[in-house]
């Protein structure tokens, strides 16, 4: 999906289809006072039962700033994922080439207790790593995430197993 030719997005997993949802009513702004359109991945409109401390939304999207709509749809079209199984059911990570050539971890800790993880567990030997927040280079054995945080990693030569 493109909007206005400046800004892509792309599911990448979790959802069947990106859909726009639109409203007559004003719902958007402090005072609810702006027509807005919401970009939804899934898309759920109406109030929906869930079990005390059941997954809400599992879902990846990629955004791409001041992509028109060809770039938009190439890059869906060439898109490598990978979801990560990083052994921990509250820490869940996502792999993806940006558009730069280069590839993108985003690892997020969900739980109450710290996260550790050997850098392997991103899809094999080190990669060069950076923090992209903290555009530092990260220690080639293991990754903490801080409950409630995330980090966006980039870094090269990963075997992508996966695809979009």
């Amino acid at each position: 999906m493109n909007v206005d030719g400046r800004l892509g997005v792309v599911g990448i997993y979790g959802a069947a289809a990106l859909a726009v949802s639109r409203s007559a009513a004003r719902r958007g702004g402090a005072y609810r006072s702006l027509h807005v359109e919401e970009l939804c991945w899934p898309c759920r409109v109406m109030p929906a039962w869930a079990d005390a401390g059941a997954t809400l939304l599992d879902v990846g999207w990629v955004v791409l700033s001041g992509a028109g709509a060809e770039a938009t749809q190439a890059f869906a079209d060439a898109a490598r994922v990978i979801a990560l199984d990083l052994g921990d059911l509250f820490v869940r990570g996502v792999a993806v080439v940006g558009t730069d050539g280069w590839f993108y971890w985003i690892v997020a800790n969900f739980g109450l207790e710290p996260a550790l993880m050997p850098v392997t567990a991103l899809g094999g030997q080190d990669h060069n790593l950076v923090d992209v927040s903290a555009g530092t280079p990260v220690d080639a054995g293991a990754l903490k995430v801080s409950p409630g945080h995330a980090l966006i990693l980039r870094g090269q030569n990963l075997h992508m197993e996966g695809k979009h």
